[in-house]
C-alpha cells in the first residue's frame, strides 16, 4: 500500500509539472475562470469520480453532464490550489475521460466512446455543428459489398459504395464519422 501512495504521489507530481503533456485533445478555451486556482482533494475514504468531476466544473460555472464515467473512488491530493485548467486535464487524463463543452457552458464528461456517440447524434464537434463532409477510398479486406452493408447499419445516412471490381469502397462523410 505504501509503495502504491509514493507511486501515485510521484506520478501526480510528474504529472503537474509536464504541464502540456497531459493535454486533452479538446483544450479548454481561453477565458480567465479557466485560468481560476482551485483546490482538488478527497478524503481518506475517497470520493466518486463522477461527483469529483461535476463539482469540479461547478466550480467555474460550468453545468455539467457526466456520461459513461466510470464508477470509482478516487483518492487526490492535489495540494495548493493549481490552475482549473491544469487540474482538469489532470483528473480527466488519468481517468481516460474527454469532454466537449458546449456554447452555453454546459460541459458533457465521458469517455471517448460515449462523446462521439455524443458528437455523432446531435451533429457536433467541440460545441461546433458539423457540415463539411470528405470523400475518401479505403481499400478493405474483406468483401467490400458486406463492409458496406456493415457501415450503412452502424452510421445512419452514411454515404457509402463498394467500387466494382477491386477490393476498395468510397465514403462521404464528416471528420468524425471517417473516424
Amino acid at each position: 500500500m505504501k509503495r502504491f501512495a509514493t507511486l501515485l504521489l510521484t506520478l501526480l507530481a510528474s504529472a503537474l509539472l509536464a504541464g502540456p503533456v497531459l493535454a486533452q485533445a479538446h483544450d479548454l478555451p481561453d477565458d480567465a475562470r479557466f485560468d481560476q486556482p482551485v483546490s482538488f482533494s478527497t478524503g481518506h475514504e475517497g470520493e466518486d469520480l463522477a461527483a469529483m468531476v461535476a463539482a469540479l466544473a461547478r466550480s467555474v460555472g460550468l453545468t455539467p453532464i457526466v456520461d459513461s464515467v466510470p464508477d470509482v473512488t478516487i483518492r487526490y491530493d492535489i495540494g495548493d490550489p493549481k490552475p482549473f485548467r491544469q487540474v482538469w486535464d489532470l483528473v480527466l487524463t488519468l481517468n481516460d475521460l474527454s469532454f466537449v463543452l458546449q456554447p452555453n457552458d454546459v460541459v458533457v464528461v465521458g469517455t471517448e466512446a460515449s462523446l462521439a456517440t455524443f458528437r455523432q447524434r446531435a451533429g457536433v464537434r467541440d460545441g461546433a455543428p458539423e457540415t463539411a463532409v470528405e470523400q475518401r477510398f479505403y481499400r478493405v479486406n474483406a468483401e467490400p459489398d458486406q463492409v458496406v452493408t456493415i457501415l450503412r447499419r452502424a452510421i445512419s445516412g452514411l454515404e457509402v459504395e463498394a467500387l466494382p471490381g477491386v477490393r476498395t469502397i468510397v465514403v462521404v462523410a464528416t471528420e468524425a464519422d471517417h473516424q
